[in-house]
């Protein structure tokens, strides 16, 4: 099955923002609602979820894109619209990642804790000696930062409390699992792709790293050197082969 993913604008929100309804049109001519995007400070919020990006993005085509380069949401997504069943972590409510994904988790929530909080902490108090806050621009930015530092801090202790760390290097054999460095022929152009298996949060597709989670992912779990599997790709099926199954 092979699907669109578009959207329509939805009534303003009680907090004034625009929202958006996400949907997948299917190529049956059906839709179906997958969730709803909304203008956030630094970015957007789509099911509720803060999706961060350098830029403020303004339209629903760029929303798209900040979804594009958020695997996890994407694979939400394409599970939702093409029926599949969730994905079942390793652990009952845990969350798989590598020794490296859980370090960079690490990092980040320590700089968010030593350096970021401190320093808006700061901004918000300089900004309340200029006075009246109901016209503060400074003040309202550094709330409005204060609140994501915050939300994203929540977030990270989640992930971090739940977190599987699996060490790669002690994994072996020919079948496709977490971690696994899989080599992948298209069988209609031939064309070679490797991608490495790991956790939502290390997902990054142009160094090759595919969430656990994603659609392509999940139809080559436990596959073997050999095999070939069909993945339902938004462009229309896809035929591979696996030629090589490494963990390193």
């Amino acid at each position: 099955m092979s699907y669109e993913i578009k959207w329509r604008p939805k009534r303003r929100g009680v907090d004034g923002r625009d929202g958006y309804v996400v949907f997948a049109r299917h190529d049956t001519g059906k839709e179906t609602e997958i969730g709803e995007a909304r203008k956030a400070s630094g970015g957007f919020e789509f099911n509720g979820a803060k999706l961060a990006d350098p830029v403020v993005r303004r339209t629903m085509r760029e929303l798209l894109e900040v979804l594009a380069a958020h695997p996890d949401v994407v694979a939400a997504i394409a599970n939702r619209t093409a029926g599949s069943p969730e994905p079942t972590a390793p652990g009952a409510g845990r969350v798989p990642m590598t020794a490296e994904g859980h370090k960079r988790l690490e990092a980040e929530l320590r700089k968010l804790r030593t350096e970021d909080r401190p320093a808006i902490v700061k901004a918000i108090a300089a900004a309340r000696e200029h006075g009246d806050l109901s016209e503060n621009a400074e003040y309202h930015a550094a709330r409005e930062r204060q609140g994501f530092v915050e939300g994203r801090m929540r977030e990270l202790e989640d992930k971090l409390g739940r977190a599987q760390v699996i060490d790669v290097s002690k994994l072996s054999g020919d079948r496709v699992k977490f971690g696994a460095t899989v080599t992948l022929a298209d069988e209609d152009t031939d064309e070679e792709k490797t991608w490495r298996i790991v956790g939502a949060d290390e997902s990054d597709p142009e160094r090759g790293r595919l969430s656990v989670a994603a659609p392509l992912a999940r139809a080559m779990i436990n596959k073997s050197v050999g095999d070939s599997f069909t993945f339902d790709a938004p462009s229309g099926a896809r035929s591979y082969e696996i030629l090589a199954v490494e963990f390193r």
